[in-house]
């Protein structure tokens, strides 16, 4: 009787055990079809630009409600990239034209812009502005300064962007510099695989949160600001204002 009651205790085990290995043998699957991807890296340096990229190519782009959010950022960008231009300007004692001159006296250069700012008088300006040859040399010189990369592609949208319908398209958002805080993450699915790609803020002060995101990466991507190498530090010049030497 006790033989017995031992054997059906033995079959009960098996059974028992064999179901806990089905399931970790499907978590483990379930494990290896998911991809984290940790995305670290130096402020300005492409981390957000790539998620975006990747928002567009595998979820079909952006919400109108991202569209609208990033609308206001795109605009006070560009005011904020016009205002840097004319630093680089004086710094470097660029010629410029009698009457742009005077429109330099009288832009206005608040220390924060926003909605209010975005007037026709300085749509107008930034366009008179952008079409002195002495900016378009300013802005070749850029490499030395605190400039986005992007910024002649918004002076030459001005007229678009400062429309009162403005909706910015993918390439726009694309463009648009926002220094990431905090933890971003995006999921996908490609090729029945789960991607979660996570990009942590890349300024001094967000670098505390990366290790408690190393944990159970499979991929750890690392982008580098180009502009700032060994030689080359970021040195600061003026008041909110930086150059590389």
């Amino acid at each position: 009787m006790g033989k017995k009651l031992s054997k059906k205790q033995e079959s009960s085990e098996t059974v028992h055990s064999q179901r806990i290995d089905e399931i970790m043998k499907t978590d483990n699957n379930e494990v290896q079809k998911e991809i984290k991807i940790l995305v670290l890296g130096t402020g300005d340096s492409g981390k957000s630009t790539f998620l975006k990229q990747l928002q567009i190519l595998y979820k079909g782009g952006f919400c109108e409600q991202d569209r609208f959010l990033y609308r206001t950022t795109i605009r006070v960008n560009l005011m904020y990239n016009m205002k840097t231009l004319i630093q680089i300007v004086e710094d470097l004692k660029i010629t410029i034209q009698k009457r742009t001159q005077k429109i330099v006296k009288r832009f206005d250069r608040s220390k924060k812009y926003c909605e209010e700012n975005l007037t026709e008088k300085m749509k107008n300006a930034i366009i008179n502005l952008w079409n002195d040859p002495g900016f378009k040399q300013a802005y070749e010189r850029r490499n030395r300064f605190e400039l986005s990369d992007s910024a002649n592609y918004y002076f030459d949208s001005c007229e678009r962007i400062f429309k009162e319908e403005y909706q910015p398209n993918d390439k726009d958002i694309l463009f648009c510099r926002i220094p990431t805080t905090g933890v971003n993450e995006i999921e996908l699915e490609v090729n029945n695989k789960f991607w979660k790609v996570v990009d942590v803020g890349g300024q001094r002060s967000e670098r505390r949160k990366w290790i408690h995101q190393f944990e159970s990466a499979t991929i750890v991507v690392y982008f580098k600001n180009w502009r700032l190498t060994s030689n080359n530090k970021l040195k600061k010049k003026k008041k909110n204002h930086y150059c590389i030497q």
